[in-house]
Order: structure tokens, then sequence, then C-alpha cells
């Protein structure tokens, strides 16, 4: 069976090379590298931006989409395949996507769409002068993290006791853990450590926090979760807790609320980078830049399931509300 898979994707490979495609002619050439399922609000924020730096997808520039179905282990094989289509340069959607990607070239341009802190995980020497093929964007600071524990104390008074998941695999989530865990001591509440390896350990894990009183879930992020995101939600609401997503636009999946950069943004501003990439910038050189937007969503429909009252300053403050 793995013979025969393995001839499958060199046929393919064979007849992609072969077909005269749209891309001829095109002035750059982009790889897109993802652990998700497909087409997301994400890759069609970076779409839009690349019609903001004047790119015109089919003609002026051609984007390689792989997503390898929430499988990280795959993603250094669709990073080759990249490689191997000779992209002018690799949009990482995720940390992983980034390690994924970098262990299989040093010499193509790669640009991090998001993710944790890029210097701690060893991708880039300094966020002002990177020093590799590795550049892009940073999400995570230490203050997104403070915030997003006062606004869920904010959301839920009355829980004095929440519980911190996050993907023990996920190679930047270390900082986010000791000051969610720092900030929590500072507020007087007690934070509950609830981390998972894979999709199947979630409901054992909600089932733990729900068992230890917990008043709510703070999600930290990565591939694993994003995916996961609406399952979180529906294991969270059978315990009646409310879940907080570090990605502000998974409050869509059905948490109570999102607190963080905008993820969308990220990947909007990444077209940027790879324009100025495509067009002769040297990665090496070229800063790695902060989120600059976050934003706060409120799901009123998850909260009035649960039984929860949001204090109107909170809404007011809200970047969108979902009703």
């Amino acid at each position: 069976m793995k013979r025969r898979a393995a001839l499958h994707a060199i046929a393919i490979g064979i007849v992609w090379a072969a077909w005269p495609s749209a891309s001829a002619g095109a002035t750059a050439r982009v790889g897109f590298l993802s652990s998700g399922h497909g087409f997301s609000a994400l890759s069609e924020a970076f779409r839009g931006g690349l019609k903001e730096v004047g790119y015109v997808e089919g003609t002026t520039v051609i984007v390689e989409w792989r997503f390898t179905g929430g499988r990280p282990d795959r993603l250094r094989a669709a990073a080759r395949e990249l490689i191997d289509l000779r992209v002018d340069v690799i949009v990482a959607a995720s940390l992983a996507a980034t390690h994924a990607a970098r262990e299989e070239t040093r010499r193509t341009p790669i640009v991090m769409a998001a993710g944790g802190d890029p210097i701690r995980a060893g991708v880039v020497a300094s966020l002002a002068r990177p020093g590799g093929n590795v550049t892009g964007l940073v999400a995570w600071s230490p203050e997104v993290s403070r915030n997003r524990l006062r606004t869920t104390k904010e959301l839920v008074p009355s829980a004095n006791r929440l519980a911190l998941v996050w993907n023990l695999s996920a190679a930047d989530k270390d900082d986010d853990v000791a000051t969610s865990r720092a900030e929590a001591t500072a507020l007087g509440l007690q934070v509950d450590l609830v981390g998972v390896r894979t999709a199947q350990e979630l409901p054992g894990a909600v089932a733990d926090a729900a068992q230890r009183r917990v008043g709510a879930l703070i999600v930290l992020n990565d591939a694993l979760m994003i995916v996961q995101a609406g399952r979180i939600a529906d294991l969270a609401a059978a315990h009646g807790l409310p879940v907080i997503h570090d990605v502000p636009e998974l409050a869509h999946a059905g948490a109570l609320a999102g607190y963080g950069p905008s993820v969308a943004d990220l990947f909007r501003r990444a077209a940027a980078v790879v324009r100025r990439i495509v067009d002769g910038a040297d990665p090496a050189t070229l800063p790695v830049e902060p989120a600059t937007r976050f934003d706060l969503v409120v799901n009123l429909a998850t909260a009035q399931r649960l039984g929860l009252v949001i204090p109107p300053a909170l809404l007011d403050r809200a970047s969108r509300v979902i009703r």
C-alpha cells in the first residue's frame, strides 16, 4: 500500500511538472504551508493581502497551497514538495510549519505568518536581524497573556480557578504559560495546567478540568487546538464551562470569547513581507514584525447558553459581538 501511494505521488508530480499551467510567465511563485484542513479565513486574509500589494493570483503570482489536514507530522513532506516546485518563498502558517520548512531548506526564504517567540524557538537570531532564511510576523507578547487573564476575569467574575489548556508538543507556548501563571497569581487566581498531545486526549482533559471545579478554560492555540476549536467548545459546554481562546476569530467556533492579536491581520500583512522578498529584500536582514492589532470577540449566544451576563462595558470594548 505504501509503495502504491508513493508511486501515485510520483506520477502526480510528473504530470504536474509537465502540465502547461497558468504559472507560465508569472512574476512570483509562493508556497503556503499549513497543517490545517483547507482554505479558511486565514488563508483568505493572505489572499486579500496579496491583492493589497498588487498581486493578481493566477497571473502575477501563483500560490501553491499545501494543507496537511490536521497532521503536523506531514508538514516536512509538504514543505519538500514546495521546495521541489522551486517556489520563491514559503509562507508558514504556524511555528510548526516554520520549523518543518526550515528543516528542509536554509536557502528558500520562509515567512512566518504567525507564531510564538521565534528566538526561543530557535528559528531566528533576533527580531531586528533574523540572520537566516526566516522572517515574518510574531503574534505573542507578555502583555497579550496578561490582558487575556484580566479579560477572562471580567467575563467570568465568579471564576477564581482557571484551566490553561495547550498542546504539550507545541514549541512556542512555554513563555505564554509562564506569563499566564504569573499574572494569575497577581490577580489572586489559581491556574491548573492541562496539557495534551493529541485530539484523543481532549475529552479526558476537559473532564479533568471540570472535576477540579475550574470556572473557565483558557486555550493556547496551535494547529491542533485551532482544528479542534469547535469540539473543545462542545466538550466544555457539556460541563457548563466557558472557553476563552487566544485567537479572537475562534469565538465563532462556539467559545465564549477570543482575545489576542488578530491572526487574520497577521496573515494579511504576511503578503507584504512576501512581496518585499520577491522584490529583492534579504530575509536575513528583514526585521520580524510584531502584532499591531488586538481583538476581543465575544459570543453572546454562547454566554446565554451558559447563563452568563457579559458586562456592558466589556461589550463596548469588544471588536466584534456574536449574537
